[in-house]
C-alpha cells in the first residue's frame, strides 16, 4: 500500500519519506529496520517507474 501511495503521489515521494521517518523517531523505536525497509520501497518504486517520468508528474 505504501508503494502504491507514493506512485500517484510521485512528486511528494520524498515528502513521504520525510514524513515516516518522523513518528519511527518520536516512538523511539529502533529507526534502521523500517528505514531500510521503506528507503527499499522507494528503490523498487524508482526502478519500476523511470526517474524523468517521475520528475514530469
Amino acid at each position: 500500500m505504501k508503494i502504491s501511495a507514493v506512485i500517484p503521489a510521485a512528486g511528494s515521494g520524498a515528502r513521504m519519506g520525510l514524513d515516516i521517518k518522523k513518528p519511527y523517531l518520536k516512538i523511539g523505536s529502533p529507526p534502521y529496520p523500517p528505514m531500510q525497509k521503506t528507503t527499499h520501497a522507494f528503490g523498487l518504486a524508482q526502478k519500476a517507474l523511470p526517474l524523468n517520468a517521475v520528475k514530469g508528474t
